[in-house]
């Protein structure tokens, strides 16, 4: 098994992987922990990446419906963009970005809930566009939302394409927001 995800990580072009972030994986800090994959930082050929690692206990062989998914969503400008995946892995552009509790508290100023209201509506129509393509937001996992921050470019938003259903609200982590917003579907 090990030799085999070995190759897998060759194949995606992975030089190495970094224990960074605000999870934690034992002593180990990562980017996020969820029932099916953890999500590590790593290097792929100078460029820093997002890498999802499914887990081997987790309740399905492969990460390919979920990449197929997430690439399907890429298409109208959804979810972090795929550079590449294998059976075990997904090789993510990684986003810099800022906790949605954090941005909300540091609007300030004229023109903050209109700023907010953007927010709100890009999310909205995002959703829009996966129930469009037919993506049930329930097949993804668990929900993250990313505000992105695009050089030179003004704040973005970028849903995540995990969402899990939880007593109406979508839950929003495992990279961890620590709020739940309303159901945006």
């Amino acid at each position: 098994m090990a030799k085999g995800r070995v190759r897998q990580l060759e194949k995606l072009g992975v030089d190495s992987i970094v224990f960074e972030g605000s999870a934690r994986m034992g002593r180990l800090g990562i980017l996020g922990l969820g029932t099916v994959g953890v999500v590590v930082k790593c290097t792929a050929e100078g460029a820093s990446y997002a890498l999802k690692i499914r887990r081997t206990d987790a309740n399905r062989p492969s990460l390919d419906e979920e990449s197929r998914i997430t690439i399907l969503a890429n298409r109208v400008g959804v979810g972090a963009p795929v550079s590449g995946h294998t059976r075990d892995f997904i090789l993510m552009k990684l986003l810099d970005y800022e906790e949605l509790a954090d941005w909300l508290r540091g609007l300030k100023g004229e023109g903050r809930r209109q700023r907010a209201r953007r927010l709100v509506h890009s999310l909205f129509n995002q959703c829009r566009k996966l129930d469009i393509m037919g993506v049930d937001h329930g097949q993804l996992g668990v929900a993250t939302l990313m505000l992105d921050e695009v050089p030179g470019g003004p704040l973005r938003d970028r849903l995540g394409l995990r969402i899990r259903r939880k007593a109406g609200c979508a839950g929003v982590g495992p990279v961890g927001l620590g709020v739940l917003v309303p159901p945006l579907w």
